[in-house]
């Protein structure tokens, strides 16, 4: 464990930017650590409804795997899914889109 002392020179490095000092053996940072991840892992996503055709849902297992699937709404032609994504799964899900097309 470290010091008190050591602990204060260590959070003013350079390279600390913004970390968390956590120990498997008191816990002490855990509950810092684990908002400081839910912040970082929602602030990446927004909300947006997408509209996947029917000839094209074979890809929606991206969607379900890689976002948060909110709700979806199943028409003739396709599905609506209400989503919370990040910029670059969106992107990668619609190059996949993309692709399918040129083939």
């Amino acid at each position: 464990l470290l010091s008190e002392e050591e602990r204060r020179l260590l959070v003013r490095q350079d390279f600390w930017n913004e970390g968390v000092l956590v120990s498997a053996v008191t816990q002490e940072g855990i509950f810092e650590l684990t908002k400081k991840m839910a912040s970082r892992l929602s602030s990446d996503r927004h909300k947006i409804r997408m509209f996947v055709s029917k000839e094209n849902l074979g890809l929606a297992h991206i969607l379900y795997e890689k976002a948060e699937v909110l709700a979806r709404q199943d028409k003739a032609d396709g599905s609506f899914f209400d989503l919370s994504i990040s910029e670059k799964t969106e992107k990668m899900f619609l190059d996949e889109l993309q692709a399918r097309r040129c083939v």
